[in-house]
């Protein structure tokens, strides 16, 4: 019997409405409610219900949530005998990995994909880094990670209102921090690149879109074992909010300082330390190295 196991963040797991209608679409299946309390929870509910068995992971929550999920797949330190499947259900206040996937709230589509084992084999990024505690550390990441500004802005996020729309939070931390920001000398050093110059933000990506809805990589591919790199080198503010439009279209900007590559690894230094969001979190410092891990989640979507 297929073992289901959903990993509900603390504040979605309030939403009686929602929990009713899993238990009503799962019914007369195997599967388990758990709820996280506090910050990476998921990560050890995820390996918990792992070695407990269950073969269905789903992620009910946003971007954060579903990142605190894949370190949980990428963490295992044994790999157990069955397959396993990473699943989910975007209510979250950043959902840009499902849009990516094209993944609903529909609660009986994600019932048919466990029935079906539909999924595709997904990539996976791993990135080594400076904590903040100052310490070597790694983590995995399933959307996007970048470097520079947006790993400030995502700062500013985290200390705004929750009450906030998070498009309207993200563009918010978006523009004060480009008020501010002074670009930085960056490197970096890819398998197939290197650049070195004045720099806004270097973005890896694996899913096409971030900050709420930005398609910012559109040459992303989820499974093609490869990084997908946008440069926002010598950019001001008049060229973000010219080009903002021709982002949320998650199409490529025709601008000389927007520069974009695929790369398998990639490093990323600065004079000073920078800050690293991750899937919408800032996580820690630069110096960093990312690398890809091609297609070791099975993510249940329309295969």
């Amino acid at each position: 019997m297929k073992r289901i196991a959903f990993i509900i963040h603390g504040r979605i797991a309030k939403n009686t409405k929602l929990i009713r209608e899993i238990e009503a679409v799962f019914n007369g299946m195997d599967y388990k409610l758990f709820t996280t309390t506090q910050a990476q929870h998921a990560t050890t509910l995820t390996k918990q219900s792992i070695y407990s068995g269950y073969q269905y992971i789903v992620c009910v929550g946003g971007d954060g949530s579903l990142n605190e999920v894949v370190n949980g797949f990428m963490q295992l330190e044994a790999w157990p005998g069955h397959r396993l499947f990473l699943g989910l259900l975007p209510y979250g206040t950043g959902n840009d990995f499902a849009k990516t996937m094209g993944i609903s709230k529909n609660i009986a589509e994600l019932k048919q994909y466990i029935e079906t084992d539909s999924y595709k084999a997904t990539d996976i990024g791993e990135v080594n880094y400076t904590n903040r505690s100052s310490d070597n550390a790694t983590r995995y990441f399933i959307n996007i990670t970048d470097v520079g500004m947006g790993g400030l802005a995502a700062e500013k996020i985290n200390s705004y209102p929750k009450w906030l729309p998070s498009n309207l939070a993200y563009q918010l931390a978006i523009l004060s921090t480009l008020l501010s920001y002074k670009k930085k000398d960056m490197t970096a050093d890819a398998d197939t690149f290197s650049y070195a110059g004045r720099t806004m933000n270097i973005i890896v990506a694996n899913g096409k879109y971030f900050g709420s809805g930005l398609g910012i990589a559109p040459h992303a591919q989820t499974n093609d074992g490869k990084l997908a790199i946008v440069i926002a080198a010598d950019i001001s503010l008049w060229d973000y909010i010219m080009n903002i439009g021709t982002v949320r279209k998650c199409q490529k900007v025709q601008h000389p300082q927007m520069l974009y590559y695929d790369a398998k690894t990639i490093t990323v230094t600065a004079n000073e330390p920078m800050s690293i969001d991750m899937d919408g979190e800032f996580i820690g410092y630069s110096p960093m190295r990312i690398s890809i891990a091609p297609g070791c989640i099975n993510f249940l979507c329309k295969a």
